[in-house]
């Protein structure tokens, strides 16, 4: 630098992209040096101050990057040569360097290590062979009860991290502007680097009409480019910005060449998109007027940072809220200036990943803009519609801000998206919520507005309502699930769970026939929480394992004490959630238990839910067929209420029905019974077995006698029990 070698030494990363013309052939190789201590910053930014976890990166060879000048760079720095994991921890390097323990953990010495490789062949049309990087975190075994999961790395987010602040893209396209007024060799070659970028591109004449668009700006615009050969620019125009905004970008870069900054572009679906813009002239000779623009588009939806959940939502400040909310921030502040009250509405499509599944790219495109046409029909031309991922939305109601009035909009939104997109002969519903702010009610800043009806739809997720305008009690209800999901970590070792079982009887016979494990958990500061609160924050965080295995451990010790006291058992069914069903190590603690209590498996039902039967039949099937060759039964719990077709349920290794208490609490009174009926004889014509749940009164018992369902489960017979209680319930009914 300057002329001489700098100490300390400055690390470069250097990329190598190809460039291919039309018919595929390779004309250039694009090489690109980047300063690596930028990217050792945003690695040193990403890590944070962590309470419990080192971390270290290292390079292919074992050279450390990250840490005190005296210990890194080993291969450039004369005496640090030896600073090196190879060297100073072989056992270590050795399992760094085993692709199988990318991304996952495995403890040495009672220390805990996750490995993270970073690849940088991983990013589209880079090709290099050498640039892997190493990322490892690592903590004492003492530490692991205060383990945040956020405080590890893996290759994913670290990499979308790292690219997120390089904008190699915009460097490329800048340094090889100059070659455009060069020669139409060269001319030919800036378009195949364009065409080859991850960021939008376009070129303009000098009036602004658009000469060349690449592939990137047509997915990010929704436009192709037969929309936009021969448009003026002003076709991404909002009226978010006033027009001296756009004069000043023409002046500026009439003066200085070139101009860079945020602005609001709007797609044609209508969706209105933040965006980095640089915008760079071109003059035939010096002095002379532009004759052409080149224009360069970050879409900021790409380059959100990877934060999310309840404690975002609770505790959200700059760091944390994403780029692209920033201009969403703006965007409603705007409006703030322009209106004394009006609503924001945050809307997210629950369905959309089984959509991304189910089609192709290009498809699942053209639905999502089929929708985006739709939303932007009902809330009309003069309220902002937003895309913030995927699956999620905002938008403004100007002129809706009274409960009443929302209410009223509300009803007619949600009936009209209800009506299917007919896309290639098929109809497709979207299942949509949405939570409401209000301004100036529900805040006073954009910000605010947006946080409250995230949080507003956070609340409403499980409730069956279409939408939730905010409340403080939201706050308060968000507050107690937060609390939730921090204290359950601890409830197995704090020995704050109990497994109750409620009996299974014959209505015929009067026997108990079998038991369900119901799982309880009495907080001293929460109190009772109920299953359906925790069980999926405990999935969230990763305990479940943990609960699922007490419970399995408390159904070997009810089978064995059933044993011992009655001289015969029942079968006992125990709940496995999704997470447990993709555990490796379930069929293991099984095996373990039953060689440690010598439980005959005949004694234990799996119960699953219906919609954990979405996915690869065969794979599913798989992990049914190892419970069933053990001796266990498999049951299908609120059977009714999922997404199995017929024909998927024949196929799958399952013995029993269970009819979820829905088809039953309304019966006779506000239901025929038709569903229960059905779900009977559906089981009688698979030669399954049928158990109807949640049954209350006599006149359900008669009900399902005539439809030929005779196992019960319900407090007509006998509300859940605890363990000695059952033992001799179970004792007495069945001696």
């Amino acid at each position: 630098e300057d002329g001489e070698i700098q100490r300390p030494y400055k690390p470069s990363i250097r990329f190598a992209t190809p460039i291919v013309n039309e018919d595929g052939e390779l004309k250039y190789i694009l090489v690109i040096s980047y300063l690596a201590q930028y990217a050792l910053d945003v690695y040193d930014e990403y890590i944070g101050d962590q309470e419990f976890v080192d971390t270290a990166i290292v390079n292919n060879d074992g050279y450390y990057l990250s840490g005190a000048y005296s210990e890194t760079f080993g291969f450039v720095i004369p005496g640090n040569e030896n600073k090196t994991l190879r060297v100073e921890n072989p056992g270590l390097w050795e399992k760094v360097k085993k692709e199988e323990n990318f991304d996952s953990y495995f403890t040495i010495d009672d220390v805990n290590y996750c490995v993270a490789r970073i690849t940088f062949t991983d990013i589209d049309n880079v090709i290099s062979q050498d640039n892997d990087y190493y990322i490892i975190s690592y903590f004492e075994n003492k530490y692991l009860p205060l383990l945040r999961t956020k405080s590890l790395i893996n290759s994913d987010n670290m990499l979308v991290y790292l690219i997120s602040t390089m904008f190699l893209g915009l460097f490329i396209i800048s340094a090889l502007y100059y070659y455009f007024t060069k020669n139409k060799e060269n001319y030919n070659t800036v378009q195949m680097v364009a065409d080859n970028s991850n960021d939008a591109v376009f070129v303009t004449d000098d009036r602004y009409i658009i000469t060349y668009a690449n592939k990137t700006l047509e997915e990010v615009t929704g436009y192709s480019k037969e929309d936009l050969i021969g448009e003026n620019i002003e076709i991404f125009k909002t009226k978010r910005h006033e027009q001296d905004f756009y004069r000043k970008i023409h002046r500026t870069v009439g003066e200085k060449g070139t101009w860079n900054g945020k602005i609001w572009n709007k797609r044609k679906d209508g969706i209105i998109f933040g965006s980095e813009l640089t915008l760079i002239g071109e003059n035939g000779s010096k002095g002379s007027k532009i004759k052409s623009y080149i224009g360069i588009l970050n879409d900021l939806g790409d380059h959100e940072k990877l934060i999310n959940g309840k404690e975002t939502l609770l505790n959200f400040d700059r760091q944390i809220f994403s780029e692209r909310e920033y201009y969403l921030e703006e965007l409603i502040q705007g409006t703030i200036k322009e209106k004394d009250s009006f609503s924001i509405v945050y809307l997210y499509v629950k369905n959309n990943n089984i959509l991304e599944i189910t089609y192709s790219k290009k498809e699942y495109n053209e639905i999502m803009t089929k929708l985006n046409e739709n939303i932007k029909a009902i809330i009309g031309p003069e309220n902002f519609l937003s895309k913030m991922s995927n699956s999620e939305y905002i938008f403004e109601l100007r002129e809706i801000h009274e409960k009443r009035d929302i209410g009223i909009f509300m009803k007619e939104f949600f009936y009209k998206l209800s009506k299917p997109i007919v896309y290639k002969n098929k109809e497709i519903f979207f299942d949509v919520k949405c939570g409401i702010s209000i301004y100036p009610e529900n805040g006073s800043r954009g910000r605010d507005l947006i946080t409250n009806a995230k949080i507003a739809f956070h609340v409403l997720q499980d409730e069956n309502y279409d939408y939730q305008i905010y409340h403080r009690t939201s706050r308060d209800k968000l507050v107690y699930e937060s609390k939730i999901d921090e204290k359950i970590k601890e409830a197995v070792k704090n020995q704050e769970l109990v497994v109750f079982y409620q009996p299974q009887l014959d209505s015929i016979t009067g026997r108990v026939i079998g038991g369900e494990a119901l799982l309880r958990w009495d907080n001293e500061e929460l109190g009772l929480v109920p299953p359906h609160l925790f069980i999926p924050a405990a999935e969230k965080n990763g305990s479940i394992i943990e609960i699922g295995n007490f419970v399995i451990q408390e159904v070997f010790k009810l089978l064995k004490s059933m044993e011992k006291h009655c001289g015969k058992n029942i079968p006992i069914s125990i709940n496995i959630s999704p997470e447990q069903f993709k555990y490796k190590g379930l069929i293991e603690n099984f095996k373990y238990l039953n060689k440690k209590y010598d439980i005959d498996f005949k004694n234990i039902k799996i119960e699953i839910t219906e919609g954990m039967l979405i996915g690869s039949k065969a794979m599913i099937n798989k992990k049914l067929k190892e419970f069933k060759s053990l001796g266990m039964d498999i049951a299908i719990d609120d059977f009714g209420t999922g997404f199995s077709s017929l024909s998927y349920l024949k196929d799958l290794k399952v013995d029993e029905l269970k009819i979820d208490r829905e088809f039953i609490k309304n019966i006779p009174e506000k239901d025929d019974g038709s569903i229960a009926k059905a779900i009977t004889n559906l089981g009688k014509n698979l030669n399954k077995r049928v158990v109807a749940e949640g049954v209350e009164t006599v006149e359900q018992i008669n009900f399902l006698k005539v439809i030929g369902c005779y196992k019960i489960q319900g407090y007509f017979y006998c509300r859940p029990l605890g363990k000695s209680e059952f033992i001799n319930y179970a004792c007495e009914k069945n001696n």
